[in-house]
């Protein structure tokens, strides 16, 4: 059976999203993937085969972006904040599921998560947010 089209796409962005070195494209690569394999889950609820084959493709491609955080040091504040919005909202089950089990993952996420927190934490207090 041929995996429809757009599921082969949504596996191709993640593999541009993979070996993107610079952290504005492989952001924007990722979350084209992750939007095109979730308007097709939507889109066909009852293709229990392929839904499955987008769990997996989510799950595996999610693994590797954490693996790769720690070569994100010097990303700039905007694309920071968007990484952790999509890791919250179009990742938060994937981003569960593979970092509950795996404590390297799990650092490489915590250590991504400082790398801007302590400048908007003050940033925030002068402004008297916090």
């Amino acid at each position: 059976m041929k995996i429809p089209t757009d599921i082969e796409d949504g596996q191709n962005f993640f593999e541009k999203a993979e070996s993107e070195k610079n952290p504005k494209l492989k952001i924007r690569y990722l979350e084209d993937a992750i939007d095109i394999l979730n308007s097709y889950s939507e889109d066909f609820p009852d293709d229990i085969k392929n839904i499955n084959k987008i769990k997996n493709l989510k799950v595996s491609y999610t693994r590797r972006l954490l693996v790769q955080l720690t070569t994100l040091n010097d990303i700039e504040v905007d694309d920071w904040l968007h990484y952790l919005r999509v890791f919250i909202i179009k990742l938060g089950n994937e981003i569960k599921e593979v970092t509950k089990n795996d404590p390297n993952l799990n650092f490489n996420l915590s250590k991504f998560k400082d790398i801007w927190k302590v400048e908007l934490r003050e940033a925030a207090k002068e402004l008297n947010l916090i």
